[in-house]
Order: C-alpha cells, then sequence, then structure tokens
C-alpha cells in the first residue's frame, strides 16, 4: 500500500493540473497506450511500431488553377467617402450573381479601407473555379492565417496518425528493485503538447513501470532539433511575451511559466506560485499587497546565467484576487529537464544527479517511450486556439522527418515550398515564407494562395476531414467563439483568425445558404490606427454576402444534400 500513495497522488494532482489546464486551453489525458509502453523495462523494436503510420495514397485531383484565372464574379474595390452612409449588410436574402458582385463591391469600397492594403479570394469547391479576386494575389502579412499552410504540409507531410515520440534512454536496465546505475537519458522528438499534465503523467507512467531510484545525472538531448532556439520574426519583439517562447526538441508547457499572484494582507508580499515547479528558476518578489494602490503587478523573467530569474514588482490590491501572467523562458532543454526532475521526485522517483544537455550515447537503448496524442489532435489546437509555439514545434519537426535531423526552420520551409510549388503550382515569386506561425511581419502571402491550399485539403479524403474540423468554428469554439453569432455565419464557417497589430485576416471554409462550400480569404493589412470594429465588421459583412450566394444552378448533388 506504501508503494501506491505516490501513485495516488499524482493522479489526484493530475486531476488538479488538469482543471488548470481548463482554465488555460482544451487538455485531455492520452487514452490509448502503445504496446512497448506497458508492463516492466524492455527494449523498444523499432521495427514494429514507429510513431508514423503509412504513406498517404497518391491521389487524382482536381485540376490546379493556376494564379491568374479569372473569377466569376466581377468585383471592384474603389475605398473612399462615397460609402460613408451605407448602412451593414443584414443577411437572409439569396444573392444571385449579380446582386452578391454590386454588394460586395460596395463593402469593399467603404471608406474605412483607404488605406488599407487588402486581398480577397474566394473559391467554389463544388467546381474548384475562382468565385471572387480583388487584390487577392497581392502578397500580405498574413499573421496567424501562415498556421493554414503549416497545418497543411504537417498533415501531408506526416499523416494524422502521426505521434511524437519522446525516448526515455539509458546504457543500462534498472535493477529489479528499480534502481537505475547511471544516467536516465530524456531524447526529445519535437512533442508540442509536453504540458504540465502531461510531464506529471510521463513521471508517474515511470513509476508505475517499476523506476524508483536514478543515480547519475537526467540528460536532455535535443538532437532531434538544432540549437537554435528563436524563428525569425522573434528579433521584432525584445519582450517576455509567452506567445514568441523558444523551441526545442523536449519543451515543457510551451515553454512559457505560469506565475499565479495572490494578494495577502495590507502591507505583505502577495504569494507566487509557478507552473510548472522546478528549480530552474529562482522568484525575486518586492511586489507588495496594498490597499491604497491599484492593482498593478510587473512580471518579468530575465536570464540568469543559463537559467531564468522571476521578478515580481508593483502593487497588487487585496481585493483584486488572484492574477495570473505567462512569460517565456530562455533555455527550453534546460528547463525541461528540471520540470522533469521536479516531477519525478513528487512521484517518488529519486533522482541523484542534476540536469544536463547533452547527447545520448548511441548504445543506449529505450526503455520506454511516451507518444504525444495523434497529429490530428494536436493541429486542432494549433489552429483552434491559435498557438504560436506548437506551429513552429510541428514545422521543426516536418523538415526532421522529410529531410534528417535536426529539424531546422530551413528544412520544415523547403517542405512547404516543394508542395506549394509543386503540388499546388504557385510560383516560387508569389510568396514569402519565414516561420509557421505568423510572428511578425516576416511572412508576405497572397490569399488566392490560402484559398488554394483549403482546397487542396478538402478533395483529399485521407485529411481533409481531420484538416476542415481542426479550424475554429463561427459562434461555437476557439478564436471565433464570440464572433459571427450572425445565422448565416454561426456554425456555417470554419476558419483561421489571423491578428496583429497591423493586420487582420480570416481563411477558411464556407457554407453557402445554396449548399455550396466555399474556400475563402480575407486579409486586412496597415490596419495600426484604424477603426478596427469598423475593419471587423466589414469582414463580417463580406462572408455573410457570401453565404448567401445562390445563383440558382447548384449541381443535382448538392442541392438534393440541401433538400
Amino acid at each position: 500500500m506504501t508503494r501506491l500513495r505516490p501513485i495516488t497522488a499524482i493522479f489526484s494532482l493530475a486531476i488538479a493540473l488538469g482543471m488548470l489546464g481548463a482554465l488555460r486551453g482544451p487538455a485531455w489525458t492520452q487514452d490509448d497506450v502503445a504496446p512497448e509502453e506497458t508492463g516492466s523495462f524492455a527494449p523498444v523494436v523499432e521495427e514494429e511500431e514507429g510513431a508514423a503510420g503509412p504513406p498517404l495514397i497518391p491521389l487524382t485531383l482536381p485540376p490546379v488553377i493556376l494564379p491568374g484565372a479569372k473569377p466569376r464574379l466581377a468585383v471592384t474595390a474603389n475605398p473612399g467617402p462615397a460609402g460613408k452612409d451605407l448602412p451593414f449588410y443584414e443577411s437572409g436574402q439569396p444573392l444571385d450573381d449579380k446582386l452578391l458582385a454590386g454588394k460586395l463591391s460596395a463593402s469593399l469600397s467603404r471608406p474605412e479601407l483607404e488605406k488599407v492594403r487588402f486581398g480577397l479570394h474566394a473559391i467554389d469547391l463544388s467546381t474548384d473555379e475562382p468565385l471572387v479576386e480583388v487584390g487577392g494575389r497581392t502578397m500580405l502579412n498574413p499573421a496567424s492565417n501562415q498556421k493554414v499552410l503549416t497545418t497543411a504540409v504537417a498533415l501531408l507531410k506526416l499523416g494524422p496518425e502521426y505521434r511524437f515520440a519522446t525516448e526515455i534512454r539509458s546504457l543500462a536496465q534498472p535493477t529489479a528493485e528499480g534502481a537505475l546505475k547511471g544516467d536516465l537519458y530524456l531524447v526529445g522528438g519535437g512533442d508540442p503538447w509536453m504540458v504540465v499534465e502531461q510531464v506529471y503523467r510521463l513521471a508517474a507512467e515511470l513509476y508505475a513501470v517499476g523506476l524508483r531510484k536514478i543515480e547519475g545525472d537526467l540528460v536532455v538531448d535535443q538532437s532531434f532539433f538544432d540549437d537554435v532556439y528563436q524563428g525569425p520574426g522573434w528579433e521584432q519583439d525584445d519582450s517576455n511575451a509567452a506567445y514568441q517562447a523558444p523551441m526545442g526538441a523536449l519543451s515543457v508547457n510551451f515553454n512559457t511559466i505560469a506565475v499565479y499572484v495572490t494578494p495577502a494582507a495590507n502591507g505583505q508580499p502577495p504569494a507566487v506560485g509557478v507552473l510548472p515547479l522546478s528549480p530552474y528558476l529562482k522568484i525575486d518578489n518586492t511586489a507588495v499587497t496594498s490597499e491604497h494602490a491599484r492593482s498593478a503587478v510587473i512580471v518579468d523573467a530575465p536570464k540568469d546565467g543559463d537559467k531564468n530569474k522571476l521578478v515580481v514588482t508593483g502593487t497588487i490590491h487585496p481585493k483584486s484576487g488572484r492574477r495570473i501572467f505567462f512569460v517565456k523562458i530562455d533555455n527550453p532543454p534546460l528547463f525541461a529537464g528540471w520540470a522533469i526532475h521536479d516531477a519525478l521526485k513528487k512521484v517518488g522517483i529519486e533522482v541523484k544527479g542534476k540536469v544536463v544537455v547533452r547527447k545520448a550515447p548511441e548504445s543506449s537503448e529505450v526503455l520506454y517511450k511516451f507518444l504525444s496524442p495523434p497529429l490530428a489532435t494536436l493541429i486542432s489546437l494549433v489552429n483552434k486556439y491559435s498557438n504560436n509555439h506548437m506551429a513552429e514545434q510541428i514545422l521543426k519537426t516536418v523538415g526532421a522527418e522529410t529531410r534528417g535531423a535536426p529539424g531546422t526552420w530551413d528544412k520544415g520551409l523547403q517542405t512547404m515550398h516543394e508542395v506549394i510549388e509543386q503540388e499546388l503550382a504557385f510560383p516560387a515569386n508569389g510568396y514569402v515564407l519565414k516561420n509557421g506561425s505568423g510572428l511578425g511581419d516576416v511572412n508576405q502571402i497572397p490569399p488566392e494562395l490560402l484559398t488554394r491550399m483549403l482546397s487542396r485539403m478538402y478533395h483529399d479524403p485521407q485529411v481533409g476531414p481531420e484538416y476542415m474540423t481542426s479550424m475554429a468554428v463561427a459562434g461555437r469554439d476557439g478564436t471565433l467563439r464570440s464572433n459571427y453569432r450572425d445565422e448565416a455565419l454561426r456554425g456555417k464557417l470554419r476558419a483561421k483568425t489571423g491578428t496583429l497589430e497591423q493586420v487582420i485576416a480570416l481563411s477558411g471554409y464556407l457554407l453557402t445558404r445554396s449548399g455550396r462550400m466555399l474556400a475563402v480569404s480575407l486579409v486586412f493589412n496597415d490596419c495600426l490606427g484604424k477603426d478596427r470594429w469598423r475593419l471587423r465588421r466589414i469582414q463580417e459583412e463580406v462572408f455573410a454576402l457570401l453565404a448567401d450566394w445562390d445563383p440558382g444552378d447548384l449541381p443535382a448533388e448538392g442541392r438534393k444534400k440541401k433538400e
């Protein structure tokens, strides 16, 4: 019974952490276990099971519509004061080609767009022909619409069932008593979802299969990726914001720290707690609880040698309640190693040594393999909640799997270029790729490229269903949960949002009142200083207009489904 207590304790902790995770975003447990993850320690035979499934079957897809194909509707845009008093469109009426073209032209001629660079492109997926094109070939900053391309290429190259593997290795087998006479190697495989809950699950599973003591060091091997932690675009923001956390082959909690600041009695320092728990971080808390000042807590995490120091300053009012902040760290492998070190300790596994970073010996054996959820599940988190870290981890993994380790940004982007230029026949000089998440202003993507990729995925039954359901659903979930609740769009629009100071973008699938499915991309640039509410209202108006398109010539099969 004594031996079971740590496991019971960690399962209770995992439940509590799961509740905390629900506040941060969706989380789940690893509900299916690979054969090598059960029983006692034993070497893994790689030929019996790998992280990826069989290769996708080559398909005969609809012919590619080359950039420049003439759209069905003649829509123009002449932004200026003439459209100042034009009321916003109220959906509910069927629009034929002529009505739709006129209303779209009026919407795109509103004065708010006078100094905004923008592009609109839509494809009728029943014919795979362009429906609307206004600046659709203009290279624009897509913001997080870049993830439309990144996740598509990942599904095509890795497959929906791909799992990221973290290997636990050693040079010797543990003793019958569970003692490992040497180092334990943590070999990262690029897992983008090694959140706190997963870290404790990994530790609990190692305890469950018999590990009790590690007499050597805990060694982090991150050779699956290169040592470049920050990608193109990161240099444009020197803050400690969690949305630009670094990458690593072994990364924990998106390489961010959750900081919980709870007020105390007046004049006393607030309580400061962090997740994940680990000796990686030193806390310097000089903040004060004050009933005479407004809450103004500042949390920073500057470098402290090869680690980070958490610095909490400012004031917090006694009645303000707990505040939660998220900050990035700078040393992914060391941060991950110490987080796992702490989790092992909490479940009852003693670690005698320290955390070090180096490559595992070739002669080491796999004791245990911890697998992520399938890629199809992970890209839903990327697209529905716009997770930058996960997108970049996936991109570097694509590079490693298609061009050999170590995974790099260049290798991942080369594979993306290959898909775009060979499968979509899109010209190499028509776009610019620099990262996988859309951070910064380094990517330049025309809306037509986004709709061509949406079309490519829609027509592929091997990856299309997973890809389509990964998008946020208007009025229901993800970044569109609170938006587009109009009956014409709610539940009928599945799309990826994109937002930066200069960018408002939306690309995805739209089901029209006539039963047709459209691939649509609308990107606004140079939005700084503009009325963002009005720009978003125009964006919604354009999608609502397209949703009411009913030309009366729906193919028989589609009209039967509608009835």
